[in-house]
């Protein structure tokens, strides 16, 4: 069964929701509001794990997996977007940071833009 290649709007508009504004823009605002409910349901799961087998390598396992797991995230965003993509994340991330301000809005507004683009402009294949 052969298949199926996607279009390059469904590919923008899915790589904006995913990346730019799941990735990038909540990131962001998490850090800005002081909260990162990752981190939350991590020391949950840490402390339970703890409770349940006290071994040092469970801890380890738990420290390493937000590393791998925003590695992977990075990697995907390039894998999908190229440099134009990785360039939206960044900006999505920086208008979360400082949300409050109308400059907030309008670098997301580019960081969206340059998302929806960033599949029709890839250049690297991975």
């Amino acid at each position: 069964m052969a298949r199926k290649k996607q279009s390059l709007h469904k590919v923008g508009s899915m790589f904006v929701l995913s990346f730019v504004l799941g990735f990038g823009f909540l990131s962001g605002f998490w850090i800005n509001l002081g909260f990162n409910p990752k981190e939350e349901i991590m020391k949950i799961f840490v402390k339970l794990i703890q409770n349940l087998f006290p071994n040092p390598l469970y801890s380890f396992l738990f420290w390493a997996i937000p590393i791998v797991a925003t590695i992977f995230s990075i990697y995907m965003a390039f894998k999908k977007g190229g440099f134009l993509g990785l360039l939206a994340v960044a900006l999505a991330f920086s208008a979360g940071l400082s949300m409050p301000a109308i400059s907030a809005f309008i670098t997301l507004g580019f960081a969206l833009i340059i998302g929806f683009a960033s599949p029709f402009f890839k250049t690297v294949k991975l």
